[in-house]
């Protein structure tokens, strides 16, 4: 855990949300690339849960941004964010370990990220550099970083 002031938001979480953007990646290139083989045959996929698990996390961190903000765009982008947790369960609900092609599930992410940035994401990250004054002399908001 750690403390951030509000009146920072516009640098920090931009950076942030870069972060994690740059992060998802990193977990598809491992959980998702062709070399990598589920050990758990025949069960619900763990490496999908995990991802939603890690997704769901850092989409929290962004809506309660986009709240603490006074965002106009919360409903749509929270709506979006919404839709493709939705699915993921449903892939995660239908595709046993190792009897699925990776591809299906990175590439869905992989569209629907880049996708989402340019629609949802870039225009917050604009509304944050333009509007910092609106952050001074708030209150500290506590934002968890661990599992």
């Amino acid at each position: 855990m750690y403390e951030a002031r509000v009146s920072h938001i516009p640098e920090s979480y931009v950076k942030r949300m870069d972060t994690n953007r740059e992060s998802l990646f990193f977990v598809l290139d491992q959980y998702f690339s062709p070399k990598v083989i589920c050990a758990d045959s025949g069960r619900s996929c763990l490496r999908i849960r995990d991802t939603i698990r890690f997704l769901k996390r850092n989409l929290e961190q962004e809506e309660r941004l986009m709240e603490l903000s006074g965002y106009s765009g919360l409903a749509t982008h929270k709506r979006d964010h919404m839709t493709a947790l939705e699915t993921l369960e449903k892939l995660n609900a239908t595709l046993m370990c190792n009897h699925y092609d990776n591809d299906v599930v990175a590439g869905f992410i992989e569209d629907w990220a880049d996708k989402h940035a340019l629609a949802f994401d870039k225009p917050f990250t604009d509304f944050l550099r333009l509007c910092p004054k609106k952050f001074q002399n708030a209150p500290e908001e506590q934002h968890r970083t661990g599992p």
